[in-house]
């Protein structure tokens, strides 16, 4: 399933700081699901970072539903995203429409 995502450029710009700032590799022992969620999130990071090479005031673009699921499971895992509160509220907006496009 794709999800269609219609974003600002400063909107794309807060998704992919972060993911910059939060984001880890797993360990070699770590567990498959953190692992799996890894291969997603590279390849999210991989396709925002594409975007964003092309200087838009605004970016459609679809994303596959596995790779904005991870990013949301992700995030599950923060109380606190280390950023100022507009651009956490541009991230849980991003997580909102990816709950409500995947339920």
């Amino acid at each position: 399933m794709k999800i269609k995502f219609r974003l600002s450029n400063n909107e794309l710009r807060v998704w992919i700081a972060c993911l910059e700032l939060c984001w880890m590799e797993p360990k070699n022992d770590s567990p498959a699901i953190v692992r799996m969620a890894y291969h997603g999130l590279s390849k999210l990071f991989h396709k925002l970072k594409s975007e964003a090479l092309i200087q838009k005031p605004e970016y459609k673009f679809s994303l596959d539903s596995t790779e904005a699921l991870a990013f949301v499971a992700h995030m599950q895992g923060y109380t606190n995203y280390l950023v100022n509160a507009t651009d956490a509220a541009i991230i849980n907006g991003i997580i909102g429409l990816i709950d409500k496009k995947t339920t």
